[in-house]
């Protein structure tokens, strides 16, 4: 009996192996454009036999075909035929369906007989796998013959309930295969076989081991899933602290509760298609809207040295380093221009140690610098953090740690902080990143921000602002309204600015001017924005009028034409990384929305010129709803069209993450800034997209720079995770 548990535990070993080289096979060839699809079907080891009844390894796995189209293993449908036998075990020349590959024992793959449709090839059978290159969906009809003499091996009757606890089960060939949300387990009251013979399922595989030849009846009962959605649920209905119920602007018409984390989060952590990822909140669909974190890494515990264990201390009589008892740590207190600020020590015990620093300084200019025995080890400027690893230090190597400021200047707390701690226990993985490593790279919201389009993930037509000296000028006329005829504008309603200093800021009901003495021009100007000195406009051609011009710019039905930088870089990124994870996310929406707050000096009745024109999230924004469709940006929607289901997270959903909690310290502040999908404003001559700053505020940032990039993915209701409680060493692994 001890030999046979030992062989099963073998062929489980075997069976999971496979499993795991077939998924790693997957992942590191899905930019091929022809795929291999493995199928396991059968396992015989000795005497004791592993029957597989499911065709497939990784129901879930995507694959490119032709490097272009997803397509799903359950796409492939293998039909698969055993000829039948007399009593005697001979072949009788006609065949049936059968559900699982027959035993090797007992029947011969006949290659010659096998068909497939075009486009699909079985390229090998061995140790039990099927090999198959497909370049679209299709089927194909394996065929196997009888060795005479061999009686009949193994039947397995499969009944599947049909309902949760219910009494009636229903005949099937195999179980379920495109279901989402549940799982099967076998009945042992009801599930026989005749003679022997021990029944599992594994993987929505069903697994029978005997001995010799039998015939099962399996009884599957169906089970819910563990799914992360259900799991948010139940801990807001534990009552977390961290997990709230979504009841603003649009909840009482969604078909599932919306949950959001909020504050100092730590069991928000998933680990999905090779990637960390944090939990941000549920979709009224019943999905699991996530932001990406980095990749998983190798940490390791430490213990923090006391002051008394920084031995042959050599600290600066100038600007002396401080130590903090409580949290261990030393700072810097050099603030002084051109000057440097040392401090030098040994360790008391040889070992390994982890030296972790954060340094916040005028960027390029103001630097932490270490070294080990005179060599460096690091510099380091601006708003960073990380650590240095120092492995098999001993008692007699010198570390030192110097903060030295240019000439002038001083950004941030303008000082470098850090501590040694000895590392103690083995190394484990973590999803615990943050910085730089929290974020695929960096890109510019779009490469210009001289215009109000510029805030559109996409857009179309753009009106670049210009701005004109006006001091030498006078006598200019200026507009309410105009006539446009025979491609020539005629301003209405007029009144004349005598000279633009005294002048400047009475224009708020008369904004179209040609900038001349006179009333016509064959292209107007609208001015926008005014100082004491300058005027700043777009050009207008062709009788169109500032509300045309916003029109095209914000919300015509073809406003998205050009993809911003932003959704060039986070799709590339995808493209190159997820497409064989599309089938886990849902087509959910990433709001981009440019509903407009205050137009001030954009409105040509009474707008203020002195104001900027202001969108939705200028302001504090708790809403989740998107008003406009060429806002609502997904893969369905045609006017407003994700090329993926990728995207960015908005204002809102940052606003709900640290609502009556500290910014400082809530689960999205990364230390690095990063890109928001909203726009906030255009400005005089800019235009401004959100961002959380790397101390974890939201505000604003001209679209033209280059921010942190954070991809936002949605997973499908109903997805299931094999493992993991969400923190960050053991986070929620997604099937």
């Amino acid at each position: 009996m001890v030999k046979i548990k030992n062989l099963l535990n073998k062929i489980k070993i075997i069976f999971k192996d496979l499993i795991n080289n077939i998924k790693l096979s997957f992942k590191n060839n899905k930019k091929k454009s022809i795929t291999i699809l493995s199928i396991i079907v059968l396992a015989i080891l000795g005497s004791i036999t592993l029957i597989t009844y499911s065709f497939y390894v990784n129901k879930s796995t995507n694959l490119l075909i032709a490097g272009v189209a997803q397509i799903n293993p359950n796409d492939i449908k293998i039909n698969i035929y055993r000829e039948d036998k007399d009593s005697s075990g001979n072949g009788l020349g006609t065949y049936s369906l059968s559900y699982y590959i027959p035993s090797e024992t007992a029947y011969t793959y006949m290659e010659a007989n096998t068909t497939c449709d075009t486009g699909i090839t079985i390229t090998g059978f061995t140790n039990n796998v099927f090999s198959i290159s497909a370049t679209k969906r299709g089927t194909c009809n394996v065929y196997f013959d009888a060795i005479d003499g061999i009686a009949e091996d193994y039947i397995i009757n499969l009944f599947v309930q049909e309902e949760l606890g219910g009494t009636t089960y229903k005949q099937m060939g195999q179980l379920p295969i495109n279901e989402t949300g549940y799982y099967y387990t076998v009945n042992n009251e009801k599930t026989s076989c005749n003679p022997s013979g021990t029944v599992s399922i594994e993987n929505n595989k069903i697994l029978v081991y005997a001995s010799e030849n039998t015939t099962c009846n399996v009884y599957a009962d169906k089970n819910e899933k563990l799914t992360l959605y259900k799991t948010i649920q139940a801990k807001y209905n534990e009552g977390n602290t961290f997990v709230k119920l979504y009841d603003g602007e649009g909840s009482d018409t969604y078909a599932n509760p919306v949950y959001y984390y909020n504050g100092a989060v730590e069991d928000n952590n998933v680990l999905f298609g090779g990637f960390c990822w944090k939990i941000v909140r549920t979709t009224d669909t019943g999905g699991v809207k996530l932001i990406y974190n980095g990749v998983q890494k190798t940490d390791i515990d430490t213990i923090p040295l006391e002051e008394s264990q920084y031995l042959n201390l050599s600290n600066d009589a100038n600007y002396p380093y401080t130590f903090d008892s409580t949290n261990k740590t030393w700072t810097s207190t050099n603030k002084t221009n051109g000057a440097t600020g040392t401090i030098t020590f040994t360790v008391a015990e040889a070992g390994d140690y982890i030296l972790t620093y954060t340094v916040s300084s005028e960027a390029n200019f103001d630097k932490a610098i270490f070294y080990k025995d005179g060599t460096e080890l690091g510099t380091y400027s601006g708003s960073v953090s990380g650590t240095i690893t120092l492995e098999g230090l001993t008692t007699s190597n010198v570390i030192k740690v110097e903060y030295t400021k240019d000439s002038s200047g001083a950004s941030g707390n303008d000082n470098v902080v850090f501590s040694l701690g000895k590392t103690i226990g083995n190394s484990y993985l973590t999803c615990n990143n943050t910085g730089t490593d929290s974020q695929i790279g960096t890109s510019a919201f779009n490469s210009s921000s001289k215009s109000p389009a510029y805030v559109g993930y996409m857009y179309n037509t753009v009106y670049t602002f210009s701005s004109k000296s006006m001091s030498s000028l006078s006598n200019i006329v200026f507009g309410n309204s105009f006539t446009y005829s025979g491609g020539t504008y005629t301003l209405t309603d007029t009144m004349t600015i005598a000279t633009w200093s005294e002048g400047y800021n009475t224009i708020n009901n008369n904004h179209y001017t040609c900038f001349t003495t006179g009333t016509t021009c064959p292209s107007l100007y609208y001015v926008y924005y005014t100082s004491s000195s300058y005027a700043y406009y777009i050009t207008l051609t062709g009788g169109k009028s500032v509300s045309d011009a916003l029109n095209e710019m914000l919300y015509a039905d073809d406003v998205n034409k050009t993809d911003s930088a932003m959704k060039t870089y986070i799709e590339t990124w995808y493209e190159n990384n997820m497409t064989a994870y599309t089938s886990y996310l849902e087509d959910t929406t990433y709001c981009n929305d440019r509903s407009i707050l205050n137009l001030n000096g954009w409105n040509p009745n009474g707008g203020d010129t002195s104001g900027s024109l202001q969108f939705k999230n200028y302001t504090t924004n708790y809403s989740l709803v998107c008003g406009s469709v060429t806002d609502q940006f997904r893969v369905g929607n045609t006017k407003a069209p994700l090329k993926y289901p990728v995207g960015l997270l908005t204002s809102p959903e940052v606003w709900l993450a640290y609502k009556d909690a500290s910014y400082s310290t809530y689960y999205l502040n990364t230390g690095q800034h990063f890109r928001l999908g909203s726009p906030c404003e255009f400005s005089s001559n800019v235009a401004y997209e959100g961002y959380i700053s790397s101390a974890g505020d939201l505000g604003q940032w001209p679209v033209n720079t280059s921010l942190g990039a954070k991809p936002s993915v949605s997973l499908k209701p109903g997805t299931g995770y094999i493992s993991g409680n969400g923190s960050y060493t053991s986070p929620y692994l997604i099937e």
